[in-house]
Formats: structure tokens, sequence, C-alpha cells
């Protein structure tokens, strides 16, 4: 089982490294999520407020999602914005050409990279069964607000109002 893990593993990170090598490193912004690295975003947030989006290539209402924190980075400068494809790796140049197209390729971007992704939600949050788009409004000391399903505006202004200056 640990053997047949591994080299689905391996074979995602070469089929990654392919990727990246027959499209100019193109896709460089967009991070592999592997275990651990949901400690690394939180890290690097640290005493700041930020927001997790948690999307899919295949999600119509994470795009609306997407297109309002689009419209929200572009009004706020300072917002801190982290955005999670839980797709396969190798979905790569579809979720390259979906951030495009919505404007969100240099936002902070990451996608599954393990096989096991159950193990990479509960990292996320132990309570996420892994229903689409889920947000987390993060405060500075993060405190967070988790929302399931399609972020509401008004709730995206009212977390706004409170923790970006």
């Amino acid at each position: 089982m640990i053997n047949k893990n591994k080299h689905q593993l391996f074979s995602k990170w070469m089929i990654l490294i392919l990727l990246l090598t027959a499209s100019n490193f193109s896709y460089s912004d967009i991070k592999p999520l592997t275990f651990g690295s949901f400690e690394l975003i939180k890290q690097e947030y640290k005493n700041k407020p930020f927001i997790l989006a948690l999307w899919s290539i295949d999600c119509p209402p994470c795009f609306q999602e997407l297109d309002l924190l689009k419209a929200k980075i572009d009004q706020y400068k300072n917002l801190n914005v982290v955005l999670i494809s839980s797709d396969d790796i190798s979905a790569i140049e579809e979720i390259h050409d979906a951030l495009k197209q919505h404007g969100l390729e240099f936002t902070e971007n990451w996608v599954f990279a393990e096989g096991f992704t159950e193990k990479l939600r509960f990292e996320i949050d132990p309570n996420w069964s892994g229903v689409l788009p889920r947000t987390y409004l993060y405060n500075a000391k993060h405190k967070k607000i988790v929302v399931e399903g399609l972020l509401k505006e008004e709730l995206l202004n009212e977390w706004i109002k409170l923790n970006i200056r």
C-alpha cells in the first residue's frame, strides 16, 4: 500500500515536471499542496488576516466565488487571498486556464498534489467533507469563519470591514 502511494506520488510529480518543462514553467505560479503545506500557508500569514478559498474546475459556483474574490482583490490591494484547487495536479493546465480566465493567475495558488486527498482535506479542516466551494475567512489571530457553499458578498464585505485596513 505504501509503495503504491509512493508510486502514485512519484507519477504525479513526474507529470508536473513534464508539464512545467513543456510549458516553459508557465504553471510555476501554482504550488503543489502536499502534506504539511497548509501549516506553511498559516505560517506565511501569521498575525495577518487572509482568505482561504477551496475550489475546483468542475464546480460552477466556484467560478462565481472566484469572480467575487477577484473584484475584492482589485478593490483592496492588501487583501490576502489563498486559492486551493482540490483538483488533481494532473489537471494543472485546466486549473491555470481557469485562474487566468478569472484574472487570478497571480494570486497565491495551490493544487492538491497527493494521492490521499482525504488527508489533505483533514489537514485543512477535519470537518470538511469535500463540498465546494468552501471558504475560510481568517482574522489576524486565525480565528476563522467557515463558509460551505457560495460565499455571500455581504458576509465578505463585513469581514473585510473588520479585518482589512
